[in-house]
């Protein structure tokens, strides 16, 4: 079998800068949102407020979500430079993002359970304590908007020639999105 050399197909993305701050950004969101998680998940369960358990379980799939993403961003950016990633790292945002989606799930699930659970037992709940950690998570949930949404790119555009194999691709820029 004849070797292949990949260095024609080779996609070392150069947006290290860009993803930095995407990284110290969401650095500073999961920090917010633990700080948030455990204050509704305290208060939640001291209250006997299902919905702001919820919320507070709700905010730890954005920390484990976003914990994620802060693996993903560590991994490409120490690989990002090798040839055994031939086309780039960008593969393991998706994969971070996936297995978040898939964890989200489950527990939205246990939350759709113990809110059922709840109809049917009708605990009492202090909202006079509850409602402003409440209120004070919504303005978290709206500052880690703010602060994801800055700067975002998906795929990359790129103006350099290579063969896929179908003809001769070298005189025309185009995306991979």
């Amino acid at each position: 079998m004849q070797a292949h050399d990949l260095s024609e197909h080779v996609h070392h993305e150069d947006d290290r800068e860009h993803n930095r701050h995407g990284e110290r950004r969401t650095r500073w969101v999961v920090a917010i949102t633990a700080v948030m998680m455990v204050g509704e998940l305290i208060v939640g369960w001291w209250t006997g407020s299902v919905a702001l358990k919820a919320d507070g379980w709700h905010m730890g799939t954005h920390v484990g979500a976003l914990g994620l993403t802060l693996v993903a961003y560590w991994y490409a950016r120490t690989r990002a430079g090798r040839d055994t990633f031939s086309f780039g790292t960008g593969k393991v945002y998706a994969l971070a993002g996936y297995t978040s989606g898939v964890l989200l799930t489950l527990v939205a699930l246990w939350m759709a359970f113990e809110g059922c659970e709840n109809l049917i037992t009708h605990p009492t709940v202090d909202y006079r304590d509850s409602l402003p950690v409440a209120a004070l998570g919504f303005v978290v949930n709206i500052v880690s908007t703010g602060l994801l949404s800055r700067g975002h790119h998906y795929g990359h555009g790129h103006g350099h020639g290579h063969d896929h194999g179908h003809g001769d691709h070298r005189d025309h820029d185009h995306d991979h999105g």
